[in-house]
């Protein structure tokens, strides 16, 4: 007679009104209402207590599921067919007595030995190894530390270096082999020989530097791309519209819009101020190193005031911009 035979029925032992066909169904009932375990439902209905492991160890038997009730031995206590244990602590003894007497020879493969006799010493422990990667991996595991503090250790006297531009900003670690390096990101720049930064520096001014067209850029231009310009008033602005434009969320080519005071007032009024007068527009395009450096001075004036007087800007992308500017009838700055 199976577990499923209706002429089969389960009846609860703490409620005898209840009655399954299954005793899966009664497990359920016993969790759910008596809120106990399938074991001690197993054990009250074989009227049984926790049996021990059968091996005699005096440890109590697993128990596995209401169906199959308990295991007869703990895992690992089933003896063997023909197991002798006595026979078993001999042969260790024998064996531990011919490692001792040099008798015991391994059959495993030798580790490959490296030609290098150069030692990397641990230096938190006794332990060294032949290789730096090595010794890395040993000082990650069993030290619980990263391969940057084991380099900062073995070559940097244990204070890890800054950036060589002179800013006292930490640099970047990339393995134990390359160590640190030697610029912070985009620093390598500010070094005299190493790109535009340097040739500025080394060259002593704006008019002797390899890119120099005489200073004909407009004001409007080098206002417009002003680094403080955008860092103070554009990008605060970008940063809270989730780099999105006001009308139709595009997210590419985005552009801050003067929507209450225009950007060539702002200008016009901020280059008179500074002794912006027609005889030098008329000059704007000749080659005059002093003409450019009065209107370097002057977008840096534009930028302090828009971030002083923190001037009204939405953000737009280039094609509403457009709309904007076309529906206003707002022209470009001929400055």
């Amino acid at each position: 007679m199976t577990l499923t035979s209706p002429s089969v029925v389960f009846t609860c032992p703490r409620c005898p009104h209840v009655q399954k066909s299954h005793i899966i169904g009664l497990c359920r009932h016993w969790e759910h209402v008596h809120k106990d375990t399938s074991e001690n439902l197993y054990l009250e209905l074989n009227k049984l207590q926790s049996p021990l492991c059968r091996c005699g160890c005096g440890n109590h038997a697993k128990f596995l599921t209401v169906i199959k009730g308990y295991s007869d031995y703990n895992r690992g206590h089933n003896p063997t067919p023909g197991f002798d244990e006595a026979a078993l602590k001999k042969s260790r003894a024998a064996h531990k007595k011919n490692v001792e007497l040099g008798l015991w020879v391994s059959k495993r493969k030798p580790k490959k030995q490296f030609n290098s006799t150069h030692q990397h010493k641990c230096p938190d422990c006794p332990d060294s190894y032949t290789s730096l990667v090595s010794l890395s991996v040993h000082y990650r595991k069993w030290h619980k530390k990263p391969a940057k503090d084991l380099f900062v250790k073995l070559n940097c006297g244990g204070q890890a270096p800054t950036c060589k531009c002179g800013c006292g900003k930490p640099v970047k670690f990339l393995d134990i082999t390359r160590g640190f390096s030697e610029f912070a990101w985009g620093h390598a720049s500010k070094v005299s020989g190493k790109n535009n930064w340097g040739n500025k520096i080394s060259h002593g001014g704006p008019a002797n530097h390899p890119g120099w067209k005489g200073g004909i850029s407009a004001i409007a231009s080098l206002a417009r791309l002003n680094p403080r310009l955008y860092s103070g008033w554009k990008y605060p602005r970008l940063l809270s519209s989730d780099f999105r434009c006001k009308k139709c969320e595009n997210k590419k080519d985005l552009h801050v819009h003067h929507d209450k005071e225009p950007f060539c007032e702002i200008l016009k009024r901020v280059a008179s101020e500074n002794g912006w007068t027609e005889s030098l527009y008329v000059r704007s395009t000749e080659n005059s190193p002093e003409v450019f450096e009065l209107k370097q001075k002057i977008s840096d004036a534009v930028a302090e005031y828009h971030i002083k007087n923190n001037v009204s800007g939405i953000v737009l992308c280039s094609w509403c911009h457009g709309l904007t500017h076309e529906e206003k009838n707002i022209e470009d700055c001929d400055l």
